[in-house]
């Protein structure tokens, strides 16, 4: 359904500290599986729109790193400071659609605690956006007795949060599997490498989803038994 490269591509960005190297990466899977889920809920489509200037900013912010270690310009603090604000606030927002895409196709498919997840990881992508804003802001710069420990706690928060958000993900993986779409045929993509991690992701699915109907098989293998036993 497009989950697998959603949390593949969502782990990418557990590296918090060099982020400028991986989000470009990341964010290119991630904007594959949503191509896939935007069949599914609105949030999902609205997800895609917003993931594509995220990822031009990205790539924006890759170059850019590339270029300062190859000496082709000097790093500009300014820039840099600049375009980390604007790249958190698309991230957010892109994540806030992803969150509530999950919490829409969790109460489609009658999975209460995966909207409850998706609303709370909303949440602290909020609370993560707002400590963001004031280390890139400078407002803490005057602490410098403070700063490295406030960083370290930013860092420690963010990899929870990521951590949390990366759970919810792979749990829609294993969870979420609505019926008939593994027969469901989509059209093909013009590009080779696409349509190969496509039909990688199809046959991830259907193990996934043999997994689950034989799961779905033992437990009610052992309620008949319980109930045989209590007759």
């Amino acid at each position: 359904m497009g989950f697998g490269f959603l949390f593949v591509g969502y782990l990418l960005t557990f590296n918090i500290a060099y982020s400028s190297y991986t989000d470009i990466f990341a964010f290119l899977l991630m904007l594959l599986g949503l191509s896939t889920l935007s069949r599914y809920a609105k949030s999902f489509r609205s997800a895609l729109f917003a993931g594509i200037p995220t990822a031009a900013l990205s790539l924006v912010l890759f170059g850019e790193r590339i270029g300062v270690l190859l000496g082709f310009w000097a790093e500009s603090a300014a820039f840099l400071s600049y375009t980390g604000i604007v790249a958190s606030l698309c991230k957010v927002v892109f994540l806030c659609f992803v969150l509530q895409g999950v919490a829409e196709i969790a109460e489609e498919t009658d999975i209460p605690v995966l909207r409850l997840r998706a609303l709370r990881n909303r949440i602290f992508t909020l609370l993560f956006l707002a400590f963001d804003f004031l280390l890139e802001s400078g407002v803490f710069e005057r602490l410098s007795v403070f700063l490295a420990l406030l960083t370290v706690i930013y860092l420690l928060y963010g990899l929870v949060y990521t951590f949390l958000n990366a759970k919810l993900f792979f749990e829609c993986y294993i969870w979420i599997c609505l019926e008939g779409d593994e027969e469901m045929s989509r059209a093909p993509s013009r590009f080779a490498f696409i349509n190969k991690l496509r039909a990688w992701e199809d046959k991830q699915d259907e193990k996934t989803l043999a997994r689950k109907q034989e799961a779905a098989r033992e437990r009610q293998a052992r309620k008949e038994a319980r109930s045989s036993k209590r007759k």
